[in-house]
């Protein structure tokens, strides 16, 4: 290797760690786009990397709406340069299967895992280009099996691969993590039929999940994987819903 390609090898390593460890040159600010951020988890981590010196973009289109997601993101890699995306949005449903018409199981399968890899595959060449990272909001039912949980897992498992696989595909161009929360306190449980109990030692915090994606995206080496759980197993059931469960959405 030649001296002057040596010296641009080192500069671009350089450029990246700096880019990585949150340090900004004058005038330039780190931009993450988070999704979800309306709520819960996406909240959480929006609010920590704006205090941390991030500028928070989002997306308005709906996730059922592929073609609009697509091309809104099109538009936005276009306008300016992406150091991180957060995939935070999700919904769920908790039912027997038979108890579940085909729409709810296409909204569960478009906005936990459709919509994100559509959202990815439009900013990619973008992200290659700032040696961003990418971090998605997984789920501990990715990793396990559980009753009335069927198409959720399925959703978040296939997240998980996703993620997984990307990060050998492009790895020598971005960073790609999976964090796996288990029952986490927010807003996401509020219409579903069960929710964790009040003992603090059965949930885990949003904030405790937006301090780990901070920590992530400022270590230099790639964290593939990440399992969050609470020391305890403590849910509550809530008596007005029956055993078709319910849903929520954060986007």
């Amino acid at each position: 290797m030649s001296k002057e390609n040596l010296a641009q090898r080192n500069l671009r390593d350089a450029l990246n760690l700096t880019r990585r460890s949150g340090i900004k040159f004058k005038g330039e600010k780190m931009k993450a786009l988070v999704t979800g951020a309306s709520g819960g988890i996406g909240s959480a981590v929006a609010e920590l990397l704006r205090q941390n010196g991030y500028e928070i973009l989002t997306l308005s289109s709906r996730f059922e709406d592929t073609d609009a997601l697509a091309k809104e993101c099109r538009t936005l890699a276009a306008a300016q340069g992406i150091d991180a995306l957060i995939l935070c949005a999700g919904t769920a449903k908790f039912a027997p299967l038979e108890a579940m018409n085909e729409s709810e199981i296409l909204k569960i399968l478009n906005v936990n895992l459709a919509a994100n890899i559509i959202i990815t595959r439009a900013l990619l060449p973008n992200l290659k280009r700032n040696c961003a990272h990418i971090i998605g909001i997984g789920s501990i039912e990715a990793l396990r099996a559980s009753r009335f949980s069927a198409v959720y897992s399925a959703s978040k498992a296939g997240l998980r691969a996703f993620l997984l696989c990307l990060f050998e595909e492009a790895r020598k161009q971005i960073r790609v993590s999976c964090i796996n929360p288990d029952i986490t306190k927010t807003p996401f449980y509020e219409d579903l039929s069960f929710e964790p109990a009040d003992d603090e030692a059965s949930f885990v915090d949003a904030g405790e999940i937006a301090n780990f994606t901070l920590q992530i995206l400022r270590t230099k080496s790639n964290v593939s994987e990440f399992t969050i759980r609470p020391q305890i197993v403590n849910l509550r059931k809530k008596s007005k819903f029956n055993r078709e469960g319910g849903e929520l959405e954060n986007r």
